[in-house]
């Protein structure tokens, strides 16, 4: 009895155990389906084909417009280049050939002036033996014989202080940068003191001593005019 309960019980785990071995593998055959076959590509037409065919070549049709319209941009604007260069170059040449006229006429100018300045050296030098000339020959008139102031001298000497102004003046007159101006002047003062106009001879002294401070004339003048304050003190 205890051997066949033993067996029993032994082949009840054996039972046991296959049927969660067949219930594991029906599980896992439900869990992993089999693969489905590949779908196969749709078979395409003969219209679709040349529809495609079409699409594509017009595709291509409109890059190729794209592309020669890029390419006529780009030669429109080579060809504007070319004629502003072109343009510029026309502009350069003729810059350059007024450069050269402008740089003739300098020229001229220049040789012109060099010209011009020799002959302004020329007139000075001219001038300038004029005018020693002339300063020579009036030094030489102021006192030749008949002339104002040698005739004053004689009209001095002799006491004819009127005839001497007169003279005296004219001198002045004739020659206001003579040699003897100074003395002349001095002089028709003394005239006027002989002739007890003592104002008169005032106003001369003091010409002197004003215009000619240094010269002998101017010590003379200041001598005889502080005479004269002291008389009319």
């Amino acid at each position: 009895m205890r051997y066949y309960k033993a067996w029993l019980f032994c082949g009840m785990l054996f039972l046991s155990g296959c049927l969660v071995t067949r219930e594991q593998l029906r599980t896992g055959n439900q869990s992993n389906p089999p693969e489905k076959s590949q779908k196969t590509a749709p078979v395409i037409s003969e219209e679709q084909r040349r529809a495609q065919e079409e699409l594509a070549r017009q595709e291509q049709e409109a890059q190729m417009r794209e592309v020669l319209g890029r390419v006529s941009q780009l030669e429109a604007q080579l060809s504007k280049l070319q004629e502003d260069f072109k343009q510029q170059s026309l502009e350069k040449e003729e810059w350059q050939k007024r450069l050269k006229v402008y740089q003739e006429a300098l020229e001229q100018h220049d040789l012109a002036l060099k010209g011009l300045s020799q002959q302004v050296a020329e007139l000075a030098a001219l001038l300038k033996k004029t005018s020693e000339k002339k300063k020579s020959s009036s030094k030489g008139s102021e006192r030749k014989k008949g002339g104002p102031y040698t005739q004053a001298e004689e009209w001095f000497k002799k006491g004819e202080w009127k005839k001497a102004i007169l003279s005296y003046q004219k001198y002045r007159e004739l020659y206001p940068k003579g040699s003897k101006y100074a003395d002349a002047t001095y002089k028709i003062g003394v005239c006027f003191q002989e002739l007890k106009m003592y104002e008169d001879a005032k106003v001369f002294f003091e010409e002197v001593i004003a215009k000619f401070p240094k010269s002998r004339e101017a010590r003379k003048a200041k001598y005889r005019l502080s005479h004269l304050k002291k008389k009319h003190k």
